[in-house]
């Protein structure tokens, strides 16, 4: 099931960029109940959903980096599907499925009855980079 979730539900949700060379890039990681975990970078993760996500950084656009470019997490794959058009003021407000069922198998993006979906592995952990103005 795709959903649609209320971005005045979710403002709350930190957002941070781990391993890169500045805070501009690296590794997405979101903290829901207080626990860090990431998006899954394999499959559907582009340019679109990485836009979105560092403007709400307060950069200008962004370049989607997968398959966990920036090193693998730890901790839950929050969201396994994540499919912005770029001109959203969250990701929140961008259709998406939380990670249904994590594995020690690969770090696939399968879709499973319908539009629900798994990312087994912190391999493909989504990263970024993010651009402003002039840069």
């Amino acid at each position: 099931m795709l959903l649609l979730i209320n971005a005045s539900f979710v403002l709350d949700i930190p957002i941070r960029l781990i391993n890169g060379s500045n805070n501009s890039s690296g590794r997405v990681e979101l903290s829901i109940n207080n626990q860090w975990g990431t998006i899954c970078g394999s499959g559907f993760w582009d340019d679109e959903d990485a836009t979105v996500l560092c403007r709400m950084l307060n950069h200008t656009s962004g370049r989607a980096l997968r398959y966990g470019q920036f090193g693998a997490g730890d901790g839950p794959i929050w969201i396994a599907y994540l499919r912005c058009q770029g001109d959203e003021e969250s990701i929140f407000n961008c259709p998406m499925s939380f990670n249904e069922q994590r594995s020690t198998l690969s770090g696939m993006f399968i879709p499973r009855n319908g539009n629900r979906h798994m990312c087994f592995s912190h391999n493909s952990d989504a990263a970024v980079q993010c651009y402003d103005s002039g840069t």
